[in-house]
């Protein structure tokens, strides 16, 4: 902590308490905090000891020049990475999902009910109140 002086006109040769602060020829008598400084700056016009301004003006023109931090390098790829990443993304794309017999998804209706045929038919766009129009359904999608 350090001591804060007044530079205000009228302020500067104050001699007594402005706030909790008590000032003798403008300057503190005791090392003020951080936030009590800033306080009181903001309502006139002071500057710590060492002549930084503890408003918060004054922070944002110290922090002014200050660069943003990288925090990861930007990585440029050339065609060659570009054409094999597109390779694998279509790759992905073009992933089909294991087929299901009738007598497969009859099971699953058996075991899991009409939430695991479910879970096997909205992906495919299958959708249905029923069990049955369900298999359909997903057999259907699965044929083309």
């Amino acid at each position: 902590m350090q001591h804060l002086k007044i530079i205000e006109a009228g302020f500067d040769k104050l001699t007594g308490h402005a706030g909790n602060i008590e000032f003798v020829n403008g300057v503190s008598i005791e090392p003020v905090s951080e936030g009590d400084a800033a306080r009181l700056s903001a309502a006139m016009r002071c500057e710590m000891t060492d002549g930084t301004n503890p408003s918060a003006s004054g922070a944002l023109i110290e922090g002014t020049n200050t660069p943003a931090p990288i925090l990861e390098p930007i990585k440029f790829i050339n065609k060659e990475e570009a054409t094999i990443e597109a390779e694998v993304e279509t790759k992905v794309e073009s992933y089909k999902p294991a087929k299901f017999t009738r007598q497969d998804l009859e099971s699953i209706a058996d075991d899991k009910g009409i939430a695991g045929l479910r879970s096997i038919a909205i992906p495919m766009g299958v959708k249905s109140k029923s069990v049955g129009d369900l298999v359909e359904g997903i057999l259907r999608v699965q044929a083309k």
